[in-house]
């Protein structure tokens, strides 16, 4: 869906202004390996995505809503990259 996309571009973004040296891969994400999820919740901004059912119970699509959740998923990925450790499984 839109969301999704928009997160990979942003992300695309963010690594092409990375200067901090550290070494990221280019596409970090595929569409196809990038799941984005969340809890049930009924105090959660609305307005964020494309499909008209979920846009009838809100005030419709809220762009500064998706701004918000596109640079916080994307900044939360770089983040999440620049942190990894080696690991072992048992």
């Amino acid at each position: 869906d839109i969301l999704h996309t928009r997160v990979l571009d942003r992300l695309d973004e963010l690594l092409a202004e990375d200067t901090d040296g550290t070494p990221v891969q280019e596409n970090l994400c595929r569409l196809e390996s990038l799941s984005i999820s969340a809890t049930h919740t009924h105090s959660a901004p609305a307005g964020f995505l494309q499909y008209a059912v979920y846009q009838i119970q809100s005030l419709g699509y809220v762009p500064q809503v998706v701004e918000i959740l596109i640079e916080g998923i994307a900044q939360a990925l770089l983040k999440a990259h620049r942190n990894l450790k080696p690991g072992n499984l048992y």
